[in-house]
């Protein structure tokens, strides 16, 4: 912070600071004791894109964990001012030193009293005369704020796509006893949606259908089956899949997740569009190409989008969430994120579920609305035909699923499932073993692959992956699963979505607990952990009896206790597909409930 030559070769990580404090000059480094890094390691360390994504990881856990609570960083900096022994004059010195404090002052002087002055910082003007405030400027966009004498209310104009809203009246501004409504960018996106959804309701009623988009990343996210069936039957919609980018991994693995979802999905027949050309490098302009009525998501970190997809660009359209995988963490932010809060309605599992998110979302749940999980309601229907996914065999055999999870050196606060470094060696030595009975399909979580990339290098990585495709009795799945899991007789496993996924097909499931696992799971995660099998004394001898007793044997003592806990948790409200539900939902959120079909 300064235009000296220095010669500091330190550097600190986000993760790594202390005191909330990032901007470490070179004598301050004794009042904090901090690990640093040279600069040479910090470039080795991101060169690669499984480094990036690492260091990327480590840094936003520390955002989530220090800044991302308003509520308890408020309190911090209360706690901080009180406690100061800084005062005015000393803060004054320093401000110098800011560069991002960039202010511009134009002031007209008549023997050193100021006459007329107009303050510039960032995008606020200040009109003053004689040191009086007589008019403040505020614009964002196309939306500018006048604020008289430093006084609201305010006189506001806003223009946007062609839409253009009158000054505001003194009236209209002190509506309602000590509120002033300001016009913002997100009043007039709301301004905007309502009279979309006027104009939707009279589209529908002139026999026009409204687009729908159902976003996607990852085959294995897949979840709109059913209901992309039943809003195309649907006299009031037509959807359309967009393969949204994965922008998590890096490009080459955003690149394989669009190539293999798109392909997957357009051999069923389903309207289709692709959010990135990699010829190209451009991605889809939706606005410009679909222009969706109604946007649906299935994730909501916004790390993983590509501004053209994320709800900021779609705060005047109608939008639905329901989560891609099923909550059963103890990790209460993901319940809490801006997407979650923004959309029209947030489709929930569980009443469980629900109350919970009462207690966790800024909008104290206002907007869930319990629907049973979409990705369950093929899992829970017998009449289901799945197709033959495993190889062929030349006697039958049991068929196992081995599903680990990727979550190693997570945080102690957060649940660690990582018994994989313990078991594949000795997973490849049991499918070998028992070669004549049993065939095992190796199902890990698509976070585990540039995991391993990174810790045991990409040659080696692939070579474990390719041995399990080698194996006679043995397969490698890293795509759908509702076949997989139909056709399977057993599961072993620490994939956390799994549990309550796997449970919806009442076949048993061993949960294998390593010396770094952490089991940490939400209300609805432990219920459903108590119907699961897991491993108690030794990982590997808890495992063998379980092939041999409980899959190969058939004593699943546990058989009773899964079913009643479907149908008291798993199944979807009124005896209907979730599927169902949510559509209901939607036609009473878009059309006000008046055309459900009957």
């Amino acid at each position: 912070l300064g235009t000296k030559k220095f010669f500091d070769d330190d550097y600190i990580w986000l993760y790594d600071t202390a005191e909330y404090c990032v901007g470490i000059m070179h004598e301050q480094k004794k009042a904090f004791p901090v690990a640093y890094t040279k600069f040479d390691q910090i470039i080795q360390s991101v060169l690669t894109v499984e480094g990036k994504i690492a260091q990327g990881a480590k840094c936003y856990r520390y955002f989530v964990d220090n800044h991302s609570n308003v509520g308890a960083i408020t309190l911090a900096f209360l706690k901080f001012c009180k406690q100061t022994t800084l005062t005015f004059e000393q803060l004054k010195k320093c401000i110098k030193y800011i560069p991002y404090n960039k202010m511009k002052i134009v002031q007209w002087q008549s023997h050193r009293i100021p006459i007329w002055t107009i303050i510039t910082h960032k995008n606020e003007k200040t009109y003053k005369l004689f040191g009086l405030t007589l008019m403040k400027l505020i614009w964002s966009g196309n939306d500018k704020i006048y604020i008289p004498f430093g006084i609201r209310p305010v006189m506001h104009k806003y223009t946007r796509s062609g839409y253009q809203f009158p000054n505001s009246t003194f009236k209209d501004s002190v509506r309602g006893v000590g509120k002033i409504n300001v016009m913002d960018r997100k009043n007039a996106m709301a301004y905007k949606k309502k009279q979309n959804l006027e104009d939707m309701r009279e589209r529908v009623a002139n026999g026009e259908k409204l687009r729908v988009c159902l976003f996607v990343s990852r085959i294995s996210c897949w979840n709109f089956e059913r209901l992309y069936e039943i809003l195309d039957n649907s006299p009031y919609f037509e959807p359309t899949v967009v393969v949204k980018p994965f922008m998590y991994q890096g490009e080459e693995a955003m690149a394989d997740y669009m190539e293999t979802t798109y392909n997957a999905l357009a051999s069923k027949g389903y309207r289709i569009l692709k959010g990135y050309d990699h010829a190209t490098g451009r991605y889809l302009d939706l606005r410009q190409t679909l222009n969706p009525d109604v946007v649906f998501y299935t994730k909501y970190w916004d790390p993983q989008f590509h501004e053209n997809f994320f709800i900021t660009n779609f705060l005047d359209k109608v939008t639905f969430y329901t989560s891609y995988c099923f909550d059963i963490a103890d990790h209460p932010a993901v319940m809490n994120f801006d997407l979650n809060n923004a959309v029209d309605r947030y489709f929930m599992p569980s009443s469980i579920h629900k109350r919970m998110a009462e207690g966790i979302m800024r909008n104290g749940a206002k907007n869930v609305h319990v629907t049973g999980a979409p990705k369950l309601d093929m899992l829970l229907d017998p009449n289901y035909k799945a197709k033959q996914v495993w190889k062929p065999q030349l006697t039958p055999k049991k068929k196992i699923i081995w599903a680990p999870h990727h979550s190693d050196a997570f945080p102690n606060d957060l649940y660690q499932f990582n018994a994989f470094f313990e078991l594949y060696k000795f997973m490849l030595v049991l499918a070998e073993r028992y070669q004549d009975s049993v065939q095992f399909a190796f199902k890990p979580h698509p976070m585990l692959k540039p995991k391993l990339d990174e810790k045991w290098g990409k040659e080696e990585a692939d070579r474990y992956y390719a041995r399990w495709e080698e194996l006679e009795n043995g397969q490698l799945e890293t795509g759908e699963f509702i076949d997989l899991f139909k056709t399977s007789d057993a599961m072993i496993m620490d994939s956390i979505s799994f549990i309550a996924e796997y449970t919806a097909v009442n076949k048993p499931a061993l949960f294998t607990i390593g010396r770094q696992t952490r089991v940490k799971l939400n209300e609805f995660g432990m219920i459903n952990f108590d119907v699961l099998y897991k491993t108690e004394n030794s990982l590997f001898d808890d495992i063998v009896r379980f092939v041999e007793d409980v899959v190969v044997g058939g004593n699943d003592v546990k058989r009773e206790e899964r079913e009643a806990f479907i149908q008291q948790y798993l199944a979807a409200p009124g005896g209907k597909d979730a599927a169902q539900v949510i559509y209901e939902n939607m036609c009473d959120e878009i059309l006000n409930g008046e055309r459900l079909e009957k």
